[in-house]
């Protein structure tokens, strides 16, 4: 990532880190954190080869909502460290996706995609705001957070 790194935690973090005891190791980790896709470290190439990208954010009801959005090899792309591109040709969301139905419908549009590789056990998690919300078009994810992930957790 280079230069100084400008993630913090935000008040719900700090208050789970504190309730499960884990804010020492989180703290430690904060170095790894950044507030943008790595792409000099091939982030970019890495997100262009996925078919399925897991994208979340709240329903139209305030309740949080994952969806599986596929797509051939380079319908996901980062042409730079603070944006994240989906395809709106060729993404597939199911017509009434409620991730779309909320975009449609309200103001709030924070997002997060989570991007991996289950053979090389590899995940990559990107957070911030919806720029372009349609069906028809691009989804443009202006990048506020770009988050490397653990393989621990990743079984083969």
């Amino acid at each position: 990532m280079g230069g100084e790194n400008l993630y913090s935690f935000h008040e719900g973090e700090l208050i789970a880190q504190g309730k499960d005891g884990t804010r020492r190791v989180a703290t430690k980790l904060l170095p790894h954190l950044g507030t943008s896709i790595d792409v000099a470290a091939g982030r970019d190439e890495f997100f262009r080869e996925r078919r399925v990208v897991y994208a979340s954010s709240m329903d139209e009801d305030g309740y949080p909502w994952v969806s599986e959005v596929t797509g051939p090899a380079g319908f996901l792309d980062a042409p730079d460290e603070h944006t994240a591109i989906l395809s709106g040709k060729q993404t597939s969301f199911l017509p009434e996706d409620p991730i779309l139905t909320h975009f449609r419908t309200c103001s709030d549009r924070r997002m997060s995609i989570m991007v991996m590789d289950f053979e090389k056990r590899i995940r990559y998690r990107a957070n911030g705001n919806l720029k372009v919300p349609a069906l028809d078009m691009d989804l443009v994810l202006d990048v506020a957070e770009g988050i490397p992930g653990c393989p621990k957790y990743i079984q083969r």
